[in-house]
């Protein structure tokens, strides 16, 4: 039994278990040009397998043998071109993606219940990234990377929800070796806002809430007191932000709506024998 509230259940079932198996043959290929460093593109195409969420299928059953379980996997096709790029001390990438699922398998939310069903639907996702790493010094790296994706339902041309897609992110990342013995090294991570449903009579169901933005930025250190001895301190949230996980922004059942961690500071000495 699961419920969404005091009077919100579904009714409990006993589920006789068994064994699902799966077969499947999947292909992948792949081309990449390497004769040129300044300019080296590819191509790829590959093959996936993807089950859906068994667990709250079980959760959620209205019948008693598990052979009944609609969990037939779905092969997942992919298309990827891109190129890479590399210059005295810069190197760029950049690839875009296609996918198709034409079987699918979201968790879709049973309003009557407050629970969730199994919705077959084909499914497309697309999206991109670049990155650009540079060697400033000898002692000196950096780079920052952004990927953005969008995926719809193919038989309604309906948005797909925070369970498949991630909002954009901007990446950003520094490291540098103060000496020998120090080496320092920080990351920024920012999550760009999503918003892709209305909501009903003023709320939003399942994982399709909005996404606010929201920036992290970590920082670590480490220091080799010999050479077998090395101390290590890491901040997660150097800048104590207040936020919420994109996951937990998009999800709006109970249970999810957790906010990130605030600062942590984590201490380490490793030892080599």
């Amino acid at each position: 039994m699961i419920c969404k509230t005091g009077k919100k259940c579904t009714v409990p079932v006993s589920v006789t278990g068994g064994t699902l198996e799966y077969d499947a043959t999947t292909y992948n290929i792949g081309l990449r040009y390497s004769n040129n460093e300044i300019f080296s593109p590819f191509i790829s195409y590959s093959e996936g397998f993807d089950i859906a969420n068994v667990g709250s299928l079980l959760r959620n059953a209205k019948f008693t043998e598990l052979n009944k379980l609609d969990t037939e996997a779905a092969i997942v096709k992919n298309s990827e071109i891109g190129f890479s790029s590399v210059y005295e001390n810069v190197r760029f990438e950049m690839a875009a993606f296609y996918s198709t699922n034409n079987y699918g398998g979201n968790m879709v939310e049973d309003s009557a219940t407050g629970t969730y069903r199994l919705e077959r639907a084909p499914q497309k996702i697309w999206g991109y990234e670049a990155a650009v790493d540079v060697t400033l010094t000898e002692a000196l790296d950096a780079g920052v990377s952004y990927s953005w994706s969008e995926g719809k339902n193919k038989a309604n041309n309906t948005y797909l929800d925070g369970s498949s897609i991630s909002p954009p992110k901007i990446t950003f990342y520094a490291n540098y070796q103060a000496n020998e013995n120090l080496r320092l090294a920080m990351n920024y991570i920012g999550v760009q806002s999503r918003s892709r449903f209305e909501a009903s009579n003023g709320k939003y169901s399942g994982r399709k809430a909005p996404v606010s933005s929201y920036n992290v930025v970590n920082a670590s250190a480490s220091y080799a007191i010999s050479d077998a001895l090395k101390l290590s301190v890491g901040i997660e949230n150097l800048l104590n932000s207040d936020y919420y996980s994109h996951i937990a922004q998009s999800h709006t059942f109970s249970g999810w709506n957790i906010k990130g961690k605030g600062r942590t500071v984590n201490l380490g000495l490793a030892y080599n024998f």
